[in-house]
């Protein structure tokens, strides 16, 4: 496995002349965002993460607007990580930031995806109810799910929505074995970028959910190409 550095490198060598489409990549759910914030702040009803591709990002309230825009952010962030994740494996894959950032949200794999991110979200809160470390350790393990689902989707997009539900969760556990606490390290090692994210009022998100975005998929595409789990299809050219 690379090094918690060498992975930020490879993501900023992957950014570096390309900062333009990587921003247009990110820029819808990063305004999701912004929105549901100004609305929140003025109804007290939505509170929206664009920086990650799980449903526990996503406060439920009542006000039916916000749940679906919660949703639709969801959704965005999903393509964008998506994309990160072909980009890191292709870096002459071409950038197109709008049909990209959308190729989750308008597919059918939508729904396989929901099913995923429901799933863990239950099992995360259920740790957390237990005891608050079962419900770190419960996020840790399943934090690849949303990766995996797409390589078992790209590998055999016939394969039914339950079976994909279920085997992402079963690899993604089988992938993070071992690899819990670096990927603690990883994330914990985004705090100071994400308080100059806060202080600047959220413009520096801008620059800093493409690097995040690019060191995480990195980070999948190095656990699992290093394990004895052969999910992704490598001899495969992404155009």
């Amino acid at each position: 496995m690379k090094s918690r550095a060498e992975l930020k490198q490879d993501a900023k060598n992957l950014l570096s002349g390309h900062w333009g489409r990587a921003i247009l990549l990110s820029i819808i759910p990063i305004l999701l965002q912004w929105f549901g914030t100004f609305y929140g702040t003025n109804r007290n009803v939505v509170n929206i993460d664009s920086t990650g591709p799980n449903l526990s990002n996503i406060q439920f309230h009542s006000n039916f607007w916000s749940f679906i825009l919660g949703i639709l952010a969801w959704g965005i962030s999903l393509g964008v990580a998506y994309t990160f994740l072909d980009w890191i494996r292709n870096p002459k894959r071409t950038i197109n930031p709008g049909t990209d950032a959308l190729r989750v949200i308008g597919s059918a794999s939508i729904f396989g995806l929901l099913g995923v991110a429901i799933l863990t979200h239950v099992i995360v809160v259920i740790g957390f109810f237990l005891l608050i470390i079962p419900g770190i350790i419960f996020a840790l393990m399943f934090s690849q799910t949303v990766y995996v689902y797409k390589d078992l989707h790209d590998s055999d997009s016939q394969a039914g929505v339950w079976t994909g539900v279920m085997r992402s969760l079963t690899l993604s556990r089988q992938l993070m074995d071992g690899h819990k606490g670096e990927y603690l390290v990883l994330q914990l090692s985004f705090i100071g970028w994400w308080l100059l994210v806060a202080v600047s009022f959220g413009i520096a998100e801008i620059w800093v959910a493409p690097y995040y975005n690019a060191t995480m998929a990195a980070y999948y595409d190095e656990l699992e190409a290093n394990s004895n789990i052969n999910i992704a299809f490598r001899d495969v050219d992404i155009p």
